[in-house]
């Protein structure tokens, strides 16, 4: 099972948290708030750019807007190009999107 380890924002006490318990994180002015899938409400000291990264590193994938723009992107040149995006290149590898 996989943890991240952040920091309570009112007693600086560590906090274990399971990865797979984690429902929400909010970014709050003075610190942010993680909501467990128990309803328990943990705020933290870490910014939400570290959340964020923390999360990234135990392997969770979070997307926004600018992924779906460069997908979008990435799909338009190939239309411009008339190429197809799910050809076989000549080593038989299928591309990686």
């Amino acid at each position: 099972m996989k943890y991240v380890k952040l920091t309570g924002w009112g007693n600086n006490k560590n906090h274990l948290i399971p990865l797979k318990s984690i429902n929400s994180f909010t970014e709050e002015d003075k610190y942010t708030m993680v909501r467990l899938d128990n309803g328990t409400v943990i705020n933290v000291q870490e910014s939400f750019s570290m959340v964020e990264e923390i999360l990234d590193l135990a392997g969770a994938e979070v997307y926004d807007a600018d992924d779906v723009e460069n997908l979008q992107a990435q799909i338009d040149a190939y239309e411009e190009m008339e190429a197809d995006r799910f050809a076989i290149d000549t080593k038989g590898y299928e591309l990686p999107f």
